[in-house]
This record gives structure tokens, sequence and C-alpha cells, in this order.
């Protein structure tokens, strides 16, 4: 991957296509930092579900457990966009919320849920909350600050 990637918010779509795919590609290489720099320039890159599970860059920071990176996409996510942004679910409904539970990182938890408070009450496809999940999984040390 020799080119760098540009973005510009009014982007014919075959141009954003092209944007997604390397952001696809530069998050499945772990290539972290640079995904950080596209999502922060970016709104489409902060929705655009990028694997065929329906996972946003996102997703995929939490899944891997990359909390610092996790905190920075938070941390880049304007304050008005906060809920369109982090409500997002992949292919099995859940948010990013929803895998830092699963995964039981307090840090990422925190995080997401003090952008977005509301987001402890969004059901995936089971219909299940991530407080139901701390619950459910006994990662009772992620409700210890609250």
């Amino acid at each position: 991957m020799a080119s760098e990637i540009v973005i510009n918010e009014e982007m014919p779509e075959e141009v954003a296509h092209e944007v997604h795919d390397e952001l696809f590609e530069i998050a499945m290489k772990g290539h972290w930092d640079k995904v950080v720099e596209v999502y922060q320039k970016s709104s489409k890159a902060q929705t655009a579900k990028l694997t065929k599970s329906e996972d946003t860059a996102l997703h995929l920071a939490v899944s891997d457990g990359y909390t610092d990176i996790v905190v920075k996409l938070v941390d880049s996510i304007p304050v008005d966009e906060a809920s369109n942004i982090l409500e997002i679910k992949n292919e099995g409904g859940n948010t990013p919320l929803h895998i830092a539970v699963i995964v039981g990182n307090e840090d990422m938890c925190m995080c997401i849920a003090l952008k977005h408070r509301n987001l402890i009450i969004a059901r995936n496809a089971e219909s299940e909350t991530p407080l139901f999940l701390v619950a459910h999984l006994g990662n009772w040390m992620l409700l210890k600050n609250n």
C-alpha cells in the first residue's frame, strides 16, 4: 500500500468505495495509527461497515482489544454524532459497547459508555443489552465505577 488515503466528504460513490476498501485493508494489516488518522478526518470512515459481518473500524478495534486505539477513535467522534456512530450495529446486532463487554475490557466500556450513556440499553439481535451481558457473563468488575 503505497498510496495515502485522501478524504473528501463530497466524494463520488466509487471513490468512497475505494476509501472503504483501503480503510479495510489498513485495519486488517493492523496499521491502527493510520486507521485513527482516517477515522479522525472522515465521518464516512466512522460509519463505514468494513467486514461481511458489518463491523466498523471501531467494532474491529474493540474486538482486537486495542484500548488506546478505541479511546482515540471514540474521542474523535463529534458529540453531536456520537449516538449515530456508537449505535451502529454489526450483523449480530452488537454495538461496540456490546463487544467491549463481551471481551471484558473495563476501559473500553467506560470510554464508549461515557460518550453515549444510553448505549447501555441498546439491544442486539438476541435482545441483549450491554448491561444484561455484564450480568450474564459475570463481568461485574465492569460496573465497579458506576
